[in-house]
Formats: C-alpha cells, structure tokens, sequence
C-alpha cells in the first residue's frame, strides 16, 4: 500500500484539567454516558455513528488550548507525512506511538485549527 486513504472519523478530543471531574461531568451531561475506556490520561465515551468523545488529560503545567480537535481515522499514515510535506502543511507533533500499534500525527490547517490523523495497525 503506498497511498494513504480516509476511513472515517475517530472521534473528536477536549483536554481536561481534572480526568475524575471532566468524567464525571460528561456522564452526567450525556443522560448517564459511560466510558469505553478511562485512564488518568485518556477517557473515550462511545457515541452513535462510531465517533467518540475523547478526553486528553493535562500535563502538569500545560495550559489548556480550550479547542475540540477532529481526529481523523486513516490507512497508511506514512504515506500521508510527504502528501502534507508536499503541500507545505504545518507539522504540529510528528507521528507517535500512543498505545502499542497505534500512531497519531497532528498539524494544523491554514487557519491554524488543529486535526489529527489516527492509524491503528492493530485493526485489519
């Protein structure tokens, strides 16, 4: 395979001050929503459709951007890094492993509005 291609939309992420608080908020906010996965750093409520609210713990120190970021789900994330090198597209954290076998690569677009590309290799 040597062309990435768009599968579909991962889910949409907010960053938290407090995980315990921002879940607890989010479940109640969503009619009792439970997570599919909760950690200190990272929590996913499922929504219909297949995208999913995701919630990205801070660093210590880290100021929230106070912004939603798209996280879009493709095949062949290698093969996007020269498309958007090509294009002269900004590079805001280079691909990185977030959990075994699976990459993100955010950038930002012409109007500075972050989005992320999500691989899993794991998934067929």
């Amino acid at each position: 395979m040597n062309a990435f291609k768009i599968v579909g939309t991962y889910g949409t992420m907010y960053y938290v001050n407090s995980m315990e608080a921002a879940v607890a908020w989010h479940s109640k906010a969503l009619g009792g929503l439970k997570p599919s996965f909760e950690s200190p750093d990272w929590t996913e409520f499922p929504l219909p459709g297949g995208h999913s609210l995701c919630l990205h713990g801070l660093m210590p120190g880290q100021k929230n951007p106070q912004i939603g970021v798209l996280i879009i789900k493709v095949k062949n994330l290698d093969a996007l890094i020269p498309h958007l090198n090509s294009l002269n597209v900004e590079i805001m954290t280079p691909k990185n492993e977030v959990h075994p076998g699976a990459y993100c690569l955010d950038i930002l677009d012409d109007s500075k509005n972050r989005m992320s590309f999500y691989e899993n290799t794991n998934e067929a």
